[in-house]
């Protein structure tokens, strides 16, 4: 008689190819975390646009920016934007994009800057076990 195995984890396929505290599983989680950010950033981007009733084209020239960019920033499954890309849209939108301390314990987060009517939102980029870009 055959012997069936349980079929691994995700969890258990990773700890399996990439042993816990090895190079390549740094250089995974890291990756894996910075593409996270990433992708937080592009969310929140996009909700703020849609919360403005603003077209990607009008975001981009409100960014000075070519409209298949931001399109491409908005819609694409594999995104890799440059900071200056993402600055530009952010404050196209009234957003800031701050980096903080790794050792602050804030989360990524859209904030309201009640500093002042005038002053744009933030949208704050703080380490917690996240990148900063």
């Amino acid at each position: 008689m055959k012997k069936t195995t349980k079929p691994m984890t995700p969890e258990q396929y990773l700890d399996h190819r990439l042993p816990r505290g090895s190079a390549a599983r740094l250089q995974h989680e890291n990756e894996l975390a910075r593409l996270r950010a990433i992708d937080l950033y592009v969310r929140t981007i996009e909700a703020e646009r849609e919360a403005q009733h603003l077209s990607k084209e009008e975001v981009a020239a409100k960014a000075n920016l070519n409209p298949a960019v931001v399109r491409r920033l908005l819609t694409a499954k594999d995104q890799n934007p440059s900071l200056k890309t993402l600055t530009a849209v952010a404050h196209g939108l009234g957003l800031t994009l701050r980096v903080a301390r790794e050792d602050s314990r804030a989360e990524l987060s859209l904030a309201d800057d009640h500093t002042s009517e005038t002053s744009p939102k933030k949208l704050s980029m703080k380490r917690q076990n996240l990148p900063v870009l």
